[in-house]
């Protein structure tokens, strides 16, 4: 028997044997705009026609509310409900993996972790906007800069478990940064010359002393010095 709903293609059926029928019921279905190669097949669990019949009705209508995007696929409920811990194992694994330095995948597993604590996240469907925005706003001895660093780790976070599916979208997407300029917790300045040279004369490591005078005599950032060959 056909069933109506939605304009989709759907009926159920049990199989035969010798005449007889036997088993569960299965539900077949595809929307119109499919081809027919992409009919569905799933068990019914019920050897009653008419509940056999309610229960297609109903995964029509959650797949047809899933394919608008009213609600979020099955999959990615499941996902949103596993432990960050373990999402947050295969992120740094991937960073790591493509190359980031070092020092940048340090902080990712340094902060990361005590974000989840402070905001209460424990599962991928914790994560809110509000939930971030009320701890970057109580939370002490933070900069600017570094608040600005937290929130583009989980931003970043989010954006991963999106492209995984994990997510249907980032919650943190769109959040204004904290403003940096004359608000720095230590104003940044130049070492005076007296300063450059304790510096050198202290250090007891040769390469770090090395180091030291390379950045002094150039000028370099960071990764200009790290790019040399």
């Amino acid at each position: 028997m056909t069933v109506s709903v939605l304009a989709a293609e759907a009926w159920v059926h049990r199989h035969a044997r010798k005449g007889k029928a036997y088993g569960n019921y299965f539900g077949y279905y595809r929307f119109p705009d499919e081809p027919p190669a992409n009919r569905r097949r799933v068990n019914l669990g019920t050897r009653d026609k008419r509940v056999a019949e309610q229960k297609l009705r109903r995964i029509i209508e959650d797949d047809h509310a899933v394919r608008e995007g009213l609600k979020p696929a099955p999959q990615v409920i499941e996902e949103s409900q596993r432990p960050l811990g373990e999402h947050l194992k295969r992120f740094l694994a991937d960073k790591e993996s493509r190359g980031l330095s070092r020092d940048y995948v340090r902080k990712l597993r340094q902060r990361l972790p005590k974000l989840f604590d402070a905001c209460g996240w424990t599962r991928a469907a914790d994560i809110t906007r509000a939930s971030f925005l009320e701890w970057r706003a109580s939370v002490k001895g933070c900069g600017p800069k570094t608040k600005n660093d937290y929130l583009d780790h989980a931003s970043g976070f989010c954006g991963w478990l999106v492209e995984l599916g994990v997510l249907a979208s980032n919650p943190l997407a769109g959040i204004p940064k904290a403003k940096v300029a004359g608000n720095q917790t230590r104003p940044r300045r130049p070492l005076t010359e007296a300063e450059a040279q304790r510096l050198v004369r202290c250090t007891p490591c040769q390469r770090r002393k090395l180091l030291y005078r390379l950045a002094l005599l150039t000028g370099g950032r960071e990764g200009e010095l790290l790019d040399l060959q």
